[in-house]
């Protein structure tokens, strides 16, 4: 795909899948389709409406589920030579405040007209010190200083996922303006901005390139709250370009097929948004489900190539199992409906060929209700690789998976968002069924890609990974070599602004266990307005994961554990310390620690292990008073963290019980294991 491969920035891709196949659908988002020929004229509308608010190398966030307008703003930055910076819409209203206020947006994208009053609230506390809370001059004071300390000149309400057709219509059409708030200069809506006449799309500017920042990505801190990633064009590009090549990704079938989508119906002049039937390809190139969220990179990049492949990404109307089964079975179907598997809907006319997705939304697709396939339902998905990513599935779900997706290769990538996305990748063969106990009753586990004996016996537990990618080069570093004190450092390269590519790796033995560490042109160039922080992760051009992991036999990457205390759940990282710290806010906590035990859905859940902070004379407190304690604990978590930072389980042990280090500080692996042991889960294999 030489082609793809020269295209210099994110936003070529459009370029080029809006030139060689402009007839072919490029997103269905409920009843609103669009060509890729529509998508690069509303894309350049969005473009030169923002251009004012948004400078070149500025920041334009979005808070918003996936939907055909969250990809518009996504090229359209690009477009701009700005940033985009996608939010996670689970966060609080007080960590998205915190995240425009450190990236410095100009323009804020909201699908919940709500979220921009929340945020103007979330702020109000601070804003007028010496004002008692009520007071009259309290709700003006937060007001002007969220707008000085923001600085959005414009904040946009667009439609979510699979919205109303009078949504995407302007606002003249609709006899309603847009609600104002207190959080921008103005507000407008989206559907005003994409459907401008077309003299209004003048003084285009050159787009991003290069080594510019295409990606503003936050990941969860430990301290200080997240911290951005920034992520330059020829990362995004070389990714994606990787990916088309990984999960062989097909373009629509050339001349024929356009012709064929123009005969149908040719894309209106003026590129806007038309609801209900529109121009088909005729052979089916790559038909994407996208669940994956933008707000990850790995539904960044997932999403990227498929632009790169000129595909189609079908919007589910959200990530439920219900709405995902609808749409995978119903794919790019002309009348962008939802079929029940039920009553034996006809094959989806475009059906879905990628699956990106976490181990939850899998185990939810899976066993939630009707089955996604099967000879009763009338339909067998037509999907041919499955990307599982954000954490390793059990071995039931890989059986799961092979059985509903039988044409379909699963692959388990394991990834950062400080590289840019994929690190490496593994093929997972189904394993067979555990072999039953004494008892007769399957337990199941969690040995889904796990290393075997036979290799280092280091390595023996842990997750098979697979082949680093060709764009990646992946070492291992001696744990000291990690804290720069001692130890056979890697030679280093020649000093120079952007290190070398073949520079040479730190020493390692393959049967020894190290840091891995990575290089390459998907690398991030360190985090947003973190100078100590981008430092420490970047050492002599390697990153530091803070993984600790090997290589075995065959050559491939085992995954054994973390060294950074780093819990993935449901495919959300979540840092255990910024977890810690709000547990011990609670005036009954003296001491906190939480760790991530093996979940058959979620691939960790997040258990706490709390210390009273007041020792009970005489009969300790009842079984009932522990755990309404507990509940107390958790509920106050509610209000400093997002809701997939909560545990979902606590347990009360006295400090004594901890397993720690001669320092005193708890050791996290040996008390995983406990807590599984505790609760039953399966051990994990660290």
């Amino acid at each position: 795909m030489d082609v793809v491969a020269s295209a210099p920035s994110v936003d070529g891709f459009l370029a080029r899948a809006a030139q060689a196949h402009g007839a072919s659908l490029a997103i269905v988002d409920g009843a609103l389709r669009l060509t890729w020929h529509e998508l690069g004229v509303r894309v350049a509308r969005l473009a030169a409406a923002l251009a004012r608010a948004v400078p070149r190398g500025g920041a334009l966030a979005l808070c918003c589920s996936n939907s055909a307008a969250a990809l518009e703003y996504l090229l359209a930055a690009s477009a701009l030579g700005a940033m985009f910076v996608p939010l996670n819409a689970r966060w609080t209203d007080a960590e998205l405040l915190d995240a425009l206020i450190d990236c410095g947006a100009t323009v804020l994208v909201v699908d919940a007209p709500a979220r921009l009053d929340a945020i103007s609230r979330a702020a109000a506390p601070a804003a007028a010190p010496g004002v008692a809370p009520g007071g009259a001059a309290t709700g003006q004071r937060a007001l002007e200083r969220i707008t000085r300390r923001v600085a959005l000149e414009l904040a946009i309400i667009a439609p979510p996922a699979h919205a109303d057709p009078a949504a995407h219509a302007p606002v003249a059409e609709r006899g309603a303006s847009a609600p104002q708030c207190a959080c921008a200069a103005r507000t407008l809506r989206h559907a005003d901005l994409v459907s401008a006449p077309a003299d209004a799309v003048t003084g285009a500017r050159e787009p991003g390139c290069g080594e510019e920042i295409a990606w503003l990505v936050y990941t969860s801190g430990t301290t200080g709250g997240a911290k951005g990633v920034q992520l330059s064009h020829a990362s995004c590009v070389a990714h994606a370009v990787q990916k088309v090549a990984l999960l062989r990704l097909r373009e629509p079938t050339g001349p024929a097929q356009r012709s064929h989508a123009h005969a149908r119906a040719a894309p209106s002049a003026d590129g806007r948004a038309r609801a209900g039937p529109a121009a088909d390809p005729a052979g089916p190139g790559t038909i994407y489900l996208s669940a994956a969220p933008l707000h990850h990179v790995a539904g960044l990049s997932a999403t990227l190539a498929v632009c790169a492949a000129a595909g189609c990404l079908v919007i589910p109307r959200s990530t439920r199992a219900a709405d995902l089964r609808a749409a995978l079975l119903n794919g790019a179907s002309a009348d962008g409906s939802a079929h029940s598997a039920r009553a034996r809907a006809p094959r989806a006319e475009l059906p879905v060929n990628l699956l990106v997705v976490v181990p939850a939304h899998l185990h939810a697709l899976l066993h939630s209700g009707e089955p996604p396939a099967g000879p009763e339902t009338g339909v067998r998905p037509a999907v041919q690789t499955v990307l599982i990513g954000g954490g390793t599935p059990s071995a039931a779900l890989v059986r799961g998976a092979a059985a509903a997706f039988p044409r379909a290769r699963l692959l388990l990538t394991y990834a950062a968002t400080e590289a840019g996305s994929t690190i490496s990748v593994a093929e997972l063969a189904p394993p067979p069924p555990p072999p039953l106990p004494s008892d007769g009753v399957s337990r199941g586990g969690s040995d889904a890609g796990l290393a075997r004996d036979g290799r280092a016996d280091a390595l023996v537990g842990g997750v098979r990974v697979g082949v680093p990618v060709h764009i990646a080069r992946v070492a291992l570093a001696p744990p000291n070599w990690a804290s720069g004190d001692a130890g056979p450092a890697p030679r280093a390269a020649a000093p120079a602004p952007a290190p070398r590519l073949d520079a040479p790796p730190p020493h390692h033995r393959r049967s020894e266990l190290g840091e891995i560490v990575v290089r390459g042109v998907g690398v991030m160039r360190g985090y947003w307005r973190r100078p100590e922080a981008s430092a420490a992760a970047l050492r002599d051009g390697w990153l530091r994961t803070g993984d600790l992991g090997g290589f075995d036999a065959d050559g491939c990457l085992v995954l054994v554990g973390r060294i950074n205390d780093v819990v993935k759940t449901g495919g959300e990282n979540v840092h255990a310390a910024e977890v810690e710290r709000a547990l011990c806010a609670h005036a009954a906590v003296l001491e906190a620690a939480v760790v991530g035990v093996p979940d058959v859905r979620l691939g960790e859940r997040l258990v706490a292990v709390l210390v009273r902070a007041v020792a009970h004379d005489g009969d300790a407190p009842s079984a009932a008073d522990s755990a309404a304690l507990a509940r107390d604990v958790l509920l106050s978590c509610r209000a400093r963290l997002a809701g997939f930072k909560v545990p979902r389980t606590a347990l009360w042990w006295p400090a004594a019980r901890l397993p720690r280090t001669a320092s005193g500080k708890v050791v996290k692996w040996r008390l995983r294991a406990e807590v599984a042991h505790e609760l039953g889960a399966p051990r994990p294999k660290l």
